[in-house]
């Protein structure tokens, strides 16, 4: 990447980021407490923590056979998600059930704060990104969960992204 394209990058953030700043503000902030909360609600939140607290204490190993099952600890156990509960256990270790819920209003306002840059780029009024956002943050409510999931629409996001950044410089705008 040029010298060039690098600046014309960084002003195009930093026009930004006035934007981005009041989306956190006014969406982001005031609702940290209510994602803290849900991230108890989901039942899978024990397994998630246990395994990351063995891959943890094992020195990163990965377990390959079922650690849990006492009738079957020799079938063999496809880890698909290994890394999120070990970062989910970090958070937990560091902060207890707040630090996991921090996880999650982290990954959930990464993913929003990079749609609507995303859709900046695109130069989509700040006004209807702003009701778009908020009815996207509304209607997924129902996913704001200490999951797994939560890192797929995040780097769905960032997809998004790099597709927008590569036809912008495909079209020469960058």
């Amino acid at each position: 990447m040029s010298s060039k394209t690098r600046d014309l990058i960084f002003w195009i953030l930093l026009a930004l980021l006035p934007g981005v700043l009041l989306l956190v503000i006014i969406v982001i902030l005031p609702s940290m407490s209510f994602f803290r909360a849900r991230t108890l609600y989901d039942s899978d939140i024990n397994w998630l923590l246990k395994t990351g607290e063995y891959i943890y204490d094992s020195g990163f190993k990965l377990p390959g056979t079922d650690i849990y099952s006492f009738t079957h600890t020799e079938t063999p156990w496809i880890l698909y998600q290994w890394l999120y509960e070990l970062i989910l256990y970090l958070f937990y270790s560091l902060a207890g059930f707040s630090g996991m819920g921090l996880l999650s209003t982290i990954t959930i306002g990464l993913t929003f704060t990079i749609l609507f840059i995303n859709l900046r780029l695109q130069r989509i009024y700040t006004f209807y990104i702003s009701i778009a956002i908020i009815a996207g943050l509304w209607i997924t409510t129902i996913n704001w969960y200490a999951r797994p999931a939560s890192m797929t629409y995040l780097f769905t996001a960032l997809l998004l992204l790099l597709f927008t950044l590569a036809e912008k410089k495909s079209s020469g705008f960058i």
